[in-house]
This record gives C-alpha cells, structure tokens and sequence, in this order.
C-alpha cells in the first residue's frame, strides 16, 4: 500500500495541486506589509557548523584518518529587523553545551543584511567560529571512552563572508519573503523556479595544525597544514514552494545546487604555502513552518548549505545547519521623510 501510494497518489496530488494554483491565478496571492516594522525574536534550537577533512595521500584499511570537526553553539538567541525591502539580523547570545568538559566551548559571531523585494533578494552574512572539537575522536584514539573529553581545537577559527543573490520566475504570484523575514504574507498556494548566485570568501586557521597528533603520519605534506582561504562564485537553479492553509498557516520547501568555481589558498607553520583553482559544487536547502497573519507570525525554520572542497589529497566539506523558532509581529509606523525621498529615487526603483 505504501509503495502504490508513494508511486501513483503523490504525483497525481503534486499535480493538481499545481493545476489548482494555476487556475487561481487571476486571484490575488500574497499581500505585503511595507510600511510596517517587523520586529521577530527567535532562538536556535540547534545550530552546528561542521567542517569533514580526510585524506587520500596514504592507505587507510581501517577508516581513521578522517575529522568531523564540530562548532557547538545550539542555543543561540537573536533578533532580525525588517522594513520595507531591507532586513538586518544578529545572535547576541549563545548557551554553552552542557558537557563543556569532553567539547570544548564555541566562540560564536552572526550578522546578517538582506535587500530586495519579492522579485529578487540579496541575502549577506557574516559568519565566524572559534572553538571545535573532533567527533571522530574514538577511532584514532584508543583510550577513549564515554568520559573522556574529545580532540579539542580551541583555536581553530572559521569565518566568512558571503553574499547570495536570488531570483523568483514566479514572483507575481508567489512570495519567498512570507516565509522568511515575514514582509509578506502568501494568501495561496504558490511554487517558483528560482536562480541563485553566491559570492563568498571563507577563511579557516589555527596556530597549531588542523590534523590531531595521531594522525600526522597519513596525511603527508599536510601534516602542519594550518590555513585554508577560498574565494568562491556559483551560479544554480532550484524551486521553491509555499504551501497555504486558510491563508494563514503554511509551509515552505526551498533547495538549490550548482557548480561553484573556488580559488583556494593552503598555508603551512612551515611557511610553505599553495594556491590551487577548483571547480566544484555548492548549494543549499531551506524549510519552514508556522503561522503567518496580519500582525503576529510564528514559525519553525531550517537552513543547512553545504560546500565541497575536494583535490586529488584531500577532501573537505563545511556544513551549516540551523534550526530556530522565531516569533515576531508588524508595527504600524509612519514612513521617516528622509525615506519617502528615498523612495523616489531611480535608486529605490531598482529594489
């Protein structure tokens, strides 16, 4: 029974689910609250920045040689700002783990600036890290046990910048910003291809090496390996959709991939250093939700993006992932007159 219905009943209902939406078209589909200010809390519910390294320099029979290095920063509270097209957003406050003792503590930075309206938006952040520990511990070290504390590399810091444009085929109907940022709000059922680019520098380093003592002996000319810069650009396509009940509780699924040219700078406590140009892939996937009305909303979010780092030695990938409840409601405020002239300009029109 599962089988047939997972092969016949879901695409029949994808199907007319997209044929209802069509049909409704000439209805309208979301609404905007421009004038109004959006102020929303919300709290990371778990929030991990992990970063792979293994290696493909010296046999490894028995699979130990690789890292899972985690960031733990779960509770993390914050606060985002939004007003016509423009969004800003911050964690002031992050709760430590509670076995600090075997992980380690994470030093953790967010800031976030959106811009754009429905047709288009260019989501910037800033990220950084300090503090991680190695989840892969138990399988080089062998005295360890369920007490014992993991690799820790209290210094080992990642940070980054990244800009992410996206833009909306479908945006005369559907609203990716209802879901996110909540300056709008989506009355119907809608789903839009989407194009997405990311430009982004990234920098991790440590004053000792990113390899564990232990684990020196694999990884060759890497063995003090200590810094990696990356400069990256990707173009990707995706789809994005909101699902609408009573035009008030939704939900939202939103992925994308694509090729992403890197250039990348390794650097050694030798001194000696590489830089290597890659072609390689990145994406990300997002969801949400919750209640959207009027005034109030409320919503479940989830983000996770992803990028590969691989060459002929090595193999890295970073991943974030975050999932939040968020709470915010719209003030009615009146607009400031230096952005009534603002909004006259040619310079507005382009948002």
């Amino acid at each position: 029974m599962k089988n047939i219905t997972r092969k016949y009943l879901l695409p029949v209902f994808l199907l007319l689910s997209v044929y209802k939406c069509a049909a409704q078209d000439t209805t309208q589909c979301y609404t905007g609250y421009m004038d109004d200010l959006i102020v929303s809390l919300y709290q990371s519910i778990l929030r991990t920045f992990e970063v792979d390294i293994s290696q493909k320099i010296t046999s490894d029979t028995k699979s130990v040689s690789s890292m899972q290095y985690l960031a733990d920063a779960d509770i993390v509270s914050g606060i985002e700002l939004d007003y016509d097209k423009f969004g800003i957003g911050f964690g002031y406050k992050s709760k430590p783990p509670d076995d600090i003792r075997r992980k380690g503590t994470t030093d953790y930075t967010v800031l976030g600036l959106n811009i754009g309206g429905n047709k288009w938006i260019v989501e910037t952040s800033y990220r950084k890290y300090r503090g991680f520990y190695d989840a892969n511990t138990v399988h080089y070290d062998s005295t360890f046990t369920d007490t014992t504390p993991y690799f820790q590399n209290r210094n080992l810091t990642n940070s980054g910048f990244k800009a992410k444009f996206l833009y909306f085929f479908n945006h005369d109907r559907f609203s990716f910003k209802s879901s996110y940022g909540c300056t709008y709000r989506q009355l119907r059922t809608k789903f839009s291809w989407i194009f997405m680019s990311n430009l982004y520098h990234y920098q991790m380093f440590s004053d000792s090496s990113f390899i564990p003592r232990q684990l020196q002996s694999f990884y060759g000319n890497y063995s003090d390996w200590n810094r990696l810069n990356s400069t990256g650009f990707s173009l990707a396509g995706g789809f994005s959709g909101n699902i609408v009940i009573f035009k008030t509780i939704f939900a939202n699924l939103t992925f994308d991939i694509g090729p992403e040219l890197q250039h990348r700078y390794y650097g050694h406590l030798s001194g000696s250093d590489a830089s290597r140009t890659y072609v390689a892939y990145a994406g990300d996937f997002r969801a949400a939700l919750g209640i959207n009305g009027k005034r109030f909303f409320t919503m479940l979010t989830s983000s996770n993006d992803f990028t590969s780092y691989k060459s002929g030695q090595l193999e890295i990938s970073n991943k974030y992932l975050s999932f939040a409840f968020q709470i915010g409601y719209r003030f009615r405020v009146k607009t400031p007159g230096f952005y009534k002239k603002f909004q006259e300009t040619k310079v507005y029109s382009w948002f």
